[in-house]
């Protein structure tokens, strides 16, 4: 967001710095997605371009998840998956997931990350270990780009290789494809302010 936002009035801001303060009627001030003062109301800029009256409301810094498989955000509800042990869970489900393209992955980056934002993640990294069907880690991206939220992107390792209790859970063209991907010697990167790659005509 550019531009300034003044976030006032909040009934306690906890700042969660190191001498654990918290601050009744609290507030911050942002310029051009930056924070630039926290403390009470009264100190902060009297104007911005927009303002929230958080009366009643706790101000606290943005969550963070360590730990996401954005790309599972479509099949929650599968009904065979639904209370499954792990070994069923993942037999149920890698034959749809093994179907998912570029657009599949897209989506349910996006309407993963929106959840986490809705509920005050402004952080997260996603496991991602199957790329079937053209999929790229740019199609997620691409979403965290539309999103807003900071991540971690990680090339993270499928089960195939968990031992024989795994044996008869990736569909062989799934461990193909996500192998292939796998550049001997690339190592994952980081990004904590994602940018928007250019997308695929179609």
């Amino acid at each position: 967001m550019q531009g300034t936002l003044r976030v006032k009035n909040a009934t306690l801001l906890v700042t969660m710095d190191d001498e654990h303060c918290r601050i009744a009627d609290g507030g911050l001030f942002v310029r051009d997605n930056v924070i630039e003062a926290v403390g009470p109301t009264a100190t902060l800029p009297a104007t911005a371009d927009r303002s929230i009256d958080a009366r009643g409301m706790v101000l606290l810094p943005g969550l963070v998840n360590t730990h996401h498989h954005l790309y599972q955000t479509l099949t929650r509800a599968v009904p065979g998956g639904q209370d499954a042990l792990l070994f069923g869970w993942l037999k149920t489900l890698y034959p749809i997931w093994s179907r998912f393209g570029p657009d599949e992955m897209f989506t349910s980056a996006q309407v993963g990350l929106a959840e986490l934002a809705l509920s005050g993640c402004t952080m997260t990294s996603d496991h991602l270990y199957l790329y079937p069907n053209g999929s790229r880690l740019d199609d997620t991206i691409a979403a965290a780009g539309d999103v807003g939220l900071r991540w971690a992107r990680i090339r993270a390792q499928r089960l195939g290789r968990a031992g024989a209790g795994a044996r008869g859970v990736v569909p062989r063209r799934v461990r193909r494809v996500g192998g292939a991907r796998a550049r001997r010697g690339r190592r994952p990167r980081r990004n904590d302010v994602p940018q928007r790659p250019r997308r695929r005509a179609g």
